[in-house]
């Protein structure tokens, strides 16, 4: 991973080794996931339970976060995954589609 190689990130290095990152949890698992074996599932819409407080979203807010975590940790192949699938959601129209696609975009 391009994050733990990069100097600027030796901050959160702790005394003993570890790295510190103080993120949010939520996509944590999604992302290493694809860090063991290349795979994970991307996110979706989210819809709460009876009994939980986290508030609805769609499947393009939840895409926009992972991307983000996707970035921060610099995980290019993951990123690219998850940017094609939020373009995907967020332009649904055939002409949309098919110039980002005549650009590499998906």
């Amino acid at each position: 991973l391009d994050f733990f190689g990069d100097s600027a990130n030796v901050g959160c290095k702790t005394d003993g080794g570890h790295y510190r990152i103080e993120r949010s949890w939520k996509h944590f698992e999604a992302v290493l996931d694809y860090v063991r074996d290349g795979s994970c599932a991307l996110p979706a819409a989210y819809s709460p339970k009876s009994q939980d407080n986290r508030r609805a979203s769609s499947e393009e807010e939840e895409l926009r976060e992972f991307v983000r975590e996707a970035g921060f940790y610099r995980i290019r192949p993951l990123l690219d995954l998850a940017t094609s699938r939020l373009l995907r959601c967020r332009y649904s129209s055939p002409r949309m589609l098919s110039l980002l696609a005549e650009r590499g975009l998906l």
